[in-house]
């Protein structure tokens, strides 16, 4: 019927689903410094995969630091956003679209500006791998 879950399956992830969006007041976003160039000429963000696939990846803070040292090792001229989850005004839907357990916030559709919280350059170490940066380093974007 579209209201309820029609299976046991459909009812645990229904579960996580509501945890994980009352749990994360904030979700990140790893963003090339291109992509925040163009979205302050442009008045919202975006970035590749929207196009590509769909939507922006993100993650909970449980995941981050994991998501940037696998996708993003050695990379530079990068930016973490930390985003309110309430002020994103695309749908964000919690879920795996590569068949595993842990879900991941994806938002269906442009950012806006306002959602972003906080901003921080966001470098890997001399290893190469990176670390959440401290309060301290917040960076004010100029929209």
């Amino acid at each position: 019927n579209g209201i309820l879950p029609t299976s046991k399956k459909n009812v645990t992830l229904h579960i996580k689903y509501c945890c994980y969006w009352k749990m994360n007041k904030y979700i990140y976003h790893i963003a090339l410094e291109k992509d925040l160039i163009k979205a302050m000429k442009i008045g919202y963000y975006q970035a590749d995969s929207l196009i590509s696939e769909g939507f922006l990846h993100c993650s909970t803070l449980e995941e981050l630091i994991n998501t940037a040292n696998r996708i993003f090792k050695n990379q530079r001229n990068l930016f973490l956003l930390e985003l309110e989850s309430t002020q994103i005004e695309a749908k964000t839907i919690y879920e795996n679209t590569s068949g595993g357990s842990i879900l991941y916030p994806h938002i269906y559709g442009n950012l806006n500006l306002p959602a972003i919280h906080q901003s921080y350059r966001f470098e890997p170490d001399e290893t190469g791998k990176f670390v959440f940066p401290k309060p301290s380093d917040s960076i004010a974007l100029d929209f």
